[in-house]
């Protein structure tokens, strides 16, 4: 497999991860002033978002952790850009209708692929499906540092092969400072959050791939 192609495939997995989270703008508030209650009110009132992120990934078996980190931006309904910039520079974007493009530069090669139209988490990202009936909420405890915790569990097996998730949010409940995904692998991947822009004028432009002159866009399939 190219580097293009394994790459691909971890950027799936961060795709699942925010449409769970922090792309799930139709959250359904279940009555009350909790925290899920909070968050679920300013997710369905974010229609756009701009902020840095840290991810870190560790293998259940390898038990090797691997951190990159990047700029996400996105704008409803489902287009969601990933720019990763360290330690090396990779870019996936997402469309509503679920065409997924990557591209390393290293590698000189980009691909193009597509998301089942039925993906559950596509749903989310298209606004069209809602967390709270896919997963079960729970209040944690709070950290050391006081922020609120959600767990969430899936409600039945079409989960997408994640087994829990473990949201943290900042202190008046409306934005996410973490996300903790662990799989039935027991693999876990984290997502931080820091420099949020809420609802920002994001340019066309910011969801189009541009590649240099020389690179091959391949359709998934294609190749090794």
């Amino acid at each position: 497999m190219s580097v293009s192609r394994a790459w691909e495939c971890r950027a799936a997995l961060v795709l699942n991860l925010m449409a769970l989270g922090l792309l799930a703008t139709t959250a359904t508030a279940q009555g009350g002033k909790g925290a899920f209650e909070t968050f679920a009110s300013a997710q369905a009132a974010r229609k756009s978002l701009a902020a840095s992120f840290r991810q870190s990934y560790v293998s259940a078996t390898l038990g090797e952790e691997i951190v990159e980190e990047g700029r996400l931006f996105f704008a409803a309904p489902g287009r969601l850009r990933l720019d990763y910039r360290r330690p090396d520079k990779k870019v996936f974007l997402v469309e509503p209708d679920g065409t997924t493009l990557s591209y390393v530069p290293a590698d000189a090669a980009a691909w193009r692929s597509r998301l089942p139209a039925e993906a559950w988490h596509l749903e989310l990202l298209r606004g069209r499906d809602d967390l709270a009936d896919r997963f079960i909420v729970r209040d944690l405890a709070p950290d050391g540092s006081g922020r609120s915790r959600l767990e969430l569990l899936p409600r039945g097996e079409d989960a997408g092969g994640v087994q829990r998730l473990e949201l943290e949010l900042d202190a008046d409940h409306r934005r996410l400072k973490s996300i903790l995904v662990t799989d039935e692998l027991g693999n876990r991947s984290r997502l931080e959050f820091l420099r949020w822009k809420e609802n920002p004028k994001l340019p066309d432009s910011t969801f189009r791939l541009r590649l240099p002159r020389g690179v091959i866009l391949r359709d998934s399939g294609e190749g090794s």
